[in-house]
């Protein structure tokens, strides 16, 4: 699974930190829209709110370690092409001389099966899109924990009683939804703002 070694993209930007495509120094800018939304343990020079299009967010990736056991797999979210959708998250700047060290980290704590370079929209409309990372969780034959799609009953039902060593699954649903009410109010994420409904009456009432 030495995969992250097989690539190396850049997207320049200018020492202030704005983007800037006709600039040649070396920077690495990798997406979050899940966990490292607000969870990043890795190190980094800078980050912006945005968007990526062409993609949604599908919580049909398996967490049987930060959010769930093997027994009772949490449920994460991974990217599913998607050309009418976007996907709101942040984004990050490693240092060239992070890089390998932040990529196999981030194999490992992901669960990442693919990646690919994708277009991405800072939020401060005074920028100008550029390429970042972007990693994803994808149905694969050595893809154990990929869970695919299911019923937003089934899959409130999961959540609300899964939890692994960072924590309930249901908090990781919550944290997600903020985000989205905080960075993009327009942004109507019909299937995840269901889901943290649906979540929270079966946590308030003990439904199982």
């Amino acid at each position: 699974r030495h995969f992250w070694k097989r690539q190396v993209f850049t997207s320049p930007v200018q020492d202030s930190g704005r983007v800037d495509p006709r600039k040649g120094s070396f920077q690495m800018w990798i997406f979050g829209y899940g966990s490292l939304i607000w969870s990043v343990d890795f190190p980094y020079k800078n980050k912006l709110v945005g968007h990526i299009e062409g993609f949604s967010r599908q919580f049909w990736q398996g967490s049987i370690r930060y959010r769930g056991n093997r027994t009772k797999p949490g449920r994460v979210v991974t990217l599913v092409k998607d050309p009418e959708d976007c996907v709101w998250g942040v984004a990050y700047q490693v240092g060239e001389e992070d890089l390998e060290s932040v990529l196999e980290h981030l194999a490992f704590r992901e669960d990442i099966y693919y990646r690919e370079a994708v277009l991405f929209h800072p939020v401060d409309p005074s920028l100008q899109p550029f390429d970042v990372m972007v990693h994803m969780s994808t149905k694969t034959e050595i893809n154990d924990h990929y869970l695919g799609p299911a019923t937003l009953e089934d899959m409130s039902l999961q959540i609300a009683h899964s939890s692994g060593c960072a924590g309930k699954n249901s908090e990781y649903v919550y944290k997600l939804a903020e985000f989205m009410r905080t960075v993009a109010p327009d942004k109507q994420e019909d299937q995840l703002f269901s889901l943290e409904r649906m979540v929270r009456e079966r946590e308030a009432h003990c439904v199982k």
